[in-house]
Formats: C-alpha cells, structure tokens, sequence
C-alpha cells in the first residue's frame, strides 16, 4: 500500500470487485490516511489492518460487516 495515501475508497478504485475481508497489515503505517470507504461486501477487518494510522478519522463501515478484530486500529 502506498504510505502516501490521505484517502481510499475500495468501490471506486475497484468497481466490480468483492472484498469480503482485509489483509492483517493492510493500511499499516499509512500515517497521512485520513479516511476509508470500505465495501458493502466485507465482513471481516483483522488485526493490526489500520496499525498507525494515526490521521485516520473517517472509516465507513459496512452493514455487512461481521468482525473487527481487538488490535484492527491499534495506535490510531
């Protein structure tokens, strides 16, 4: 992922696609993030998936969601 990234939003980056969970790491250290659009089709967010984040303040988060793990935000 690129460290560089103030915004991301999964449906216009990748129209058509389905995501039903993230990676462990995913956005980690992505210190300039600010906000996340997640997909309406994901379910699951791991651990440590937003590690330092630490400019995050806006996630959008699904109806579909199912599980966020204990550390998905740690250090935000």
């Amino acid at each position: 992922m690129d460290k560089a990234i103030t915004e991301f939003d999964f449906e216009k980056l990748y129209p058509g696609y389905t995501l039903v969970s993230l990676q462990a790491y995913s956005f980690s250290e992505c210190r300039l993030l600010e906000k996340v659009v997640l997909p309406d089709t994901l379910e699951e967010i791991p651990d440590y998936a937003f590690h330092y984040c630490v400019k995050l303040t806006e996630v959008s988060l699904p109806s579909s969601l199912l599980k966020i793990c204990d550390d998905a935000f740690y250090e935000c």
